[in-house]
């Protein structure tokens, strides 16, 4: 028989932290418009505003994948956790009828 080991503690510890990431990104203050208005040269002024432009629309799609990220991996947690206790109580309630373990296989009658 195969085994599935998943680290549950692990995972969903991963999703929280990847959460307060997002949390202190999304927080971060954002400085390239007063840079950019400080700047003298037009062309690197430019270059500066358009660097912020896309750094915007970038950090929101990695503000985006990050949450769906955090989400997966608690979700997948919480739904292996309810799994394995879901398949336990059947197990529990299958050996109190009369039924097998499958550590111990079938008994005879």
């Amino acid at each position: 028989m195969s085994e599935l080991y998943i680290d549950l503690e692990s995972l969903r510890s991963a999703g929280t932290q990847l959460s307060k990431v997002k949390a202190d990104f999304q927080n971060a203050e954002n400085h390239e418009g007063a840079i950019a208005d400080s700047v003298k040269h037009a062309s690197l002024r430019d270059a500066l505003g358009q660097f912020g432009t896309n750094w915007k629309h970038e950090r929101e799609k990695m503000l985006k994948s990050m949450e769906g990220l955090s989400e997966a991996a608690i979700g997948i947690a919480d739904s292996f956790k309810q799994l394995d206790a879901d398949l336990a109580a059947e197990l529990e309630k299958g050996l109190k009828s009369g039924g097998t373990s499958p550590a111990r296989g079938p008994q005879a009658v």
